[in-house]
């Protein structure tokens, strides 16, 4: 079975138990079947963290994860690396009070042509996926209210959908673009200027500081990271 502490459970991916790094308990793989039965005890479950389980890599499990716990307000899918595109906007859709959603390293994902409004995202983590600037202008689009967007090693990102993000997403404060080398430099000043809620940027590679970025990023109370 599994801990649920303050309506929060996490899924391990192995069929052995793993300790708990918190406490002195064990956490065990949940099958999907047990969903639903898990959902019947655990009815205000906010927080849900699946880190490298298997049995979400198709559409049945992901809609049951939405149907389960529509209360949920983060969803961790960290390495779970064919999570179905469709299953993620259907519980994006489903849980309409989601605020953090991490697909990091769900390098199987493909976003392209997801159908989703999520207008109380705020927090993003794409870091070491496939997306690319279509998907990032997707984002934009139906998740305006996001602060902060993680898009490390991201290779097939380029400055074009970086800029729909800070065109679209008007209360953006934190960027990381780490080894995004598909991204020049430039960008970031263009950045801060365009969207003054920018508070932290992890600069992509090539970015070097001189006189005139250095007085742009503190005349914008702007952190700049490289």
């Amino acid at each position: 079975m599994a801990t649920c502490e303050m309506c929060r459970l996490r899924f391990a991916g192995k069929l052995t138990p793993i300790p708990d790094t918190l406490g002195d308990s064990f956490k065990y793989t949940i099958p999907a079947n047990g969903l639903q039965a898990i959902s019947q005890n655990i009815s205000n479950l906010t927080s849900l963290k699946c880190y490298s389980v298997d049995f979400l890599n198709n559409n049945t499990n992901m809609f049951h994860i939405a149907h389960c716990f529509p209360n949920l307000q983060m969803l961790d899918l960290s390495c779970c690396f064919n999570v179905p595109a469709e299953g993620i906007g259907h519980v994006l859709n489903t849980c309409c009070n989601i605020r953090h959603l991490n697909l990091k390293l769900c390098c199987g994902v493909k976003l392209h042509g997801m159908n989703f409004k999520a207008p109380k995202l705020e927090v993003l983590n794409l870091s070491y996926t496939r997306v690319d600037d279509e998907t990032l202008y997707m984002i934009s689009k139906s998740c305006r209210q996001i602060l902060q967007l993680y898009l490390r090693h991201c290779y097939c990102v380029t400055e074009k959908g970086v800029k729909h993000v800070v065109e679209n997403c008007t209360q953006l404060r934190e960027v990381d673009l780490r080894d995004c080398i598909g991204v020049h430099a430039h960008v970031v000043e263009s950045m801060v200027s365009s969207r003054p809620s920018l508070r932290k940027i992890i600069a992509p590679p090539g970015f070097r500081f001189n006189e005139r970025n250095k007085k742009l990023f503190l005349h914008h109370g702007c952190l700049v990271y490289f």
